[in-house]
């Protein structure tokens, strides 16, 4: 059966590809390692059937779990076919751990899977494979996590019919925010079979395992993450909320919030469910706006702000940084017809944004809520900030961001991710751009943005504010961000709410290395996990060098090198480039 996938099965999914030499050694030596265990972990795959069914790709299936190097499972073969050869061909294999089980008509679900002598229950999708090592990679884990009751794993999406990759999809550790929104553990997963007693378990559709996993996390059932790529489906994530999943979705969050509104809207990227708990009581807003010149950006970012929604209980602090007069008086003469309640604070000196909000919340924000907003974003009229403070007022949340764009319309901010830096010798971190099925998608994030973010005052206060010195006008969002989840605390994206953002051009584009350096060096626990633990599709760490790439470095290094007429004028054409960014954008918003 070896000689199956020796055509390049790709089981070694991200770096340098292993052998099928190197993959089957490993194989081997887990194989002895399993049979000295005195584990009592074991599986009960059930492999659901139905008449479309692939007969190539299920054969495939059967194969990979028979090369499983954990031996402690059984495959459960529910057939909805109706065809009887399906039978045979389970019969034909002589393995025991292959049970037939015909499906009954009108059932849809498997009540006495929780009374079998195995302790681990999960579904296999019949066209789907699992790596060799995965149950050797679960039972690993599950030794050293003994009080989790839910484990699953990363996917990799295969093309139809043939063994080559689509893409790859990295999840995150799931919460209560996610799996409201949508089904994070996705496939593959095992579930304690002492936990299904009371709990029917569906696998028949992706709504009936998301009821099944909200049900299961309304019971304080505890999930585990194990980022492997260890499962390789034929279907790509499938996040579309069904309007069937509402009343449970409800159900969960009238136990987690007591009332909640629950809604499903259209996108461009498929419907979403929308969750927003009710606040108990009216939340003050303070709006923080810094700005040097630049009236014209600085007008329509609070034309923006005036446009959302529920803005009743916001007030705002205008931050004048040595502008000139001119620009004073035009924002003054603005401000008089403005219908929010503004505040004009001058304050002098070089523009330090970490020092300047730092000053101005702790004197002049009386709200329960700070809302940091660049001058140069410009809200959707669509952004309702009763409900954004209804998720960022919560006493678990440390941040809540939206959905910013650049002017042209590309996604510019989804969150914050985090990637090998390649020469650099970094751990990368910065916006998470993306342009598919996550971009409007509800979902925990490792960090936000501050060009508009949500956040608690007593908060910002408890952990100090932001790092005025080291930090100054970079990274400064990043480390607080940071230092929340130290404390516990949660980091939400909100995809529905948009905005604009002309970004840095207020400030210009620099780049901020040491910056970068310190972020990595005091919060490595945290990256580690961005890496490796963050949802996405299709971001693999590291770009794979080409020889294109190889040429462009040696060039490069050679012009450096062989031209140091140039420095004196890089400054030059680096503004140069941006004052051609500017008049782009500013074609592109006027």
């Amino acid at each position: 059966m070896i000689h199956e996938w020796k055509n390049g099965f790709p089981w070694a999914t991200f770096g340098r590809r292993e052998t099928t030499e190197e993959f089957f050694s490993k194989w081997e030596s887990q194989v002895s390692i399993a049979s000295e265990w005195r584990s009592k972990n074991s599986f009960s795959l059930i492999i659901p059937v139905t008449a479309s069914i692939n007969p190539v790709l299920f054969s495939r299936c059967l194969n990979a779990l028979e090369l499983q190097s954990y031996p402690h499972w059984k495959a459960y073969i529910i057939d909805g076919t109706g065809n009887p050869s399906l039978q045979k061909a389970v019969e034909k294999r002589e393995d025991s751990r292959f049970v037939y089980v015909p499906f009954r008509e009108g059932a849809d679900a498997l009540p006495s899977f929780a009374e079998l002598p195995l302790n681990w229950v999960g579904v296999v999708e019949p066209e789907a494979v699992l790596s060799p090592v995965a149950l050797f990679r679960f039972a690993l884990e599950m030794g050293k996590e003994l009080e989790k009751d839910v484990f699953f794993s990363h996917e990799v999406v295969l093309k139809e019919s043939v063994n080559e990759v689509e893409g790859f999809f990295s999840k995150s550790q799931p919460s209560l925010f996610n799996l409201l929104h949508f089904n994070s553990v996705g496939k593959f997963w095992l579930v304690r079979a002492s936990l299904l007693k009371n709990i029917r378990l569906s696998y028949q559709s992706r709504e009936a395992e998301h009821r099944f996993l909200l049900e299961g996390s309304a019971k304080g059932w505890k999930f585990h993450l194990l980022p492997e790529f260890l499962y390789y489906g034929r279907k790509s994530p499938e996040l579309e909320a069904s309007p069937d999943l509402i009343p449970v979705i409800k159900k969960v969050a009238v136990r987690a919030f007591e009332k909640a509104d629950v809604s499903v809207i259209d996108s461009a990227m498929g419907s979403r469910v929308q969750v927003f708990p009710h606040l108990k009581k009216a939340t003050r807003i303070t709006a923080v706006i810094c700005f040097r010149d630049r009236i014209d950006i600085t007008i329509k970012c609070l034309r923006s702000l005036e446009s959302v929604r529920n803005t009743g209980n916001l007030n705002v602090v205008l931050v004048d940084n040595e502008s000139s007069t001119e620009s004073v008086r035009e924002i003054e003469a603005f401000l008089s017809t403005s219908s929010l309640p503004v505040r004009l604070v001058h304050y002098p000196g070089a523009f330090n944004f970490g020092r300047m909000h730092n000053h101005v919340i702790r004197e002049y924000c009386d709200g329960d809520l700070v809302l940091c907003l660049n001058n140069d974003v410009f809200l959707s009229p669509d952004v309702d900030l009763e409900k954004w403070a209804s998720w960022a007022i919560q006493p678990w949340v440390g941040t809540v961001g939206i959905l910013l764009r650049y002017p042209d319309g590309r996604a510019q901010h989804c969150g914050i991710r985090g990637e090998f830096g390649d020469g650099a010798r970094l751990a990368r971190v910065g916006h998470f751009a993306s342009e598919d099925f996550l971009t409007t998608l509800n979902r925990e994030v490792f960090a936000n943005t501050f060009a508009a973010c949500l956040f608690r005052k007593a908060t910002f206060q408890k952990l100090g504010g932001l790092r005025e010195q080291e930090l100054i006008n970079g990274f400064g969002d990043i480390a607080f961000s940071f230092q929340s989840l130290e404390a516990g605390l949660h980091h939400l994206f909100l995809g529905q709410f948009e905005g604009t953002h002309m970004e840095s051009v207020s400030r210009g584009l620099e780049y901020e290395y040491w910056e970068e350096c310190t972020i990595e060096r005091e919060f490595p626990g945290i990256l580690q996990k961005m890496l490796r633990e963050d949802l996405a599709w299709n971001r693999v760490p590291g770009r794979r060098p080409t020889v294109t790439d190889a040429f462009l470095d040696y060039f490069r290094f050679q012009f450096r090198e062989k031209a140091p007429w140039l420095q004196p004028v890089k400054p030059a054409i680096k503004k140069l480039l941006r004052d051609i960014q500017l008049q782009r954008d500013n074609r592109v918003t006027t």
